[in-house]
């Protein structure tokens, strides 16, 4: 057994009761953030993910934070899977790095910081999606509660990539 995060999503049916491995690209971002965009959804373990509709989002978890798979790192990059079957592309939305968690106003960040085994919840009716607590890699515990709106993104289907992030 190996010990690497995988990379891959599958999608269960209940009829006929079926796993599919779901085949997704990524939709590249645009304009001044593009260049902060990952290419790929990196493998990933102790994340989070939620479902609006048909658009489902993942948030943070474990990854390997070199190709010799030596050290860990902890996440807290967004993403949003979204579009017709068949046309399913991954967009990434942010992290860190993009929102400007490096810069603080007062004492509040303005994105959740990095962090696993934390709870995710998509709340349809306002749109949206919402972190909870979770674990450094350090050993220590979030308790926080972070809100971001998806509105902007949930709607678009594949056709609406790279305009909204979800702001905290």
């Amino acid at each position: 057994a190996s010990s690497n995060p995988l990379n891959d999503t599958w999608v269960f049916s209940y009829g006929p009761t079926l796993w599919t491995r779901l085949e997704a690209g990524v939709a590249r971002g645009r304009g001044r953030s593009a260049a902060l965009c990952p290419e790929f959804v990196r493998p990933r373990y102790q994340h989070s993910m939620c479902t609006i509709g048909e658009a489902t989002f993942v948030f943070g978890g474990i990854a390997h934070s070199d190709a010799a798979a030596s050290s860990l790192t902890s996440l807290a990059d967004l993403w949003v899977l979204r579009g017709p079957p068949g046309q399913r592309r991954w967009q990434f939305l942010g992290d860190e790095r993009v929102s400007g968690v490096t810069c603080e106003e007062g004492d509040e960040l303005l994105w959740p910081a990095p962090r696993h085994g934390h709870a995710m919840v998509c709340d349809e009716v306002s749109e949206r999606v919402y972190v909870i607590g979770g674990h450094t890699l350090s050993g220590g515990d979030w308790a926080d509660v972070w809100q971001g709106d998806v509105s902007g993104v949930i709607g678009g289907g594949a056709n609406n990539a790279g305009g909204a992030g979800a702001g905290a």
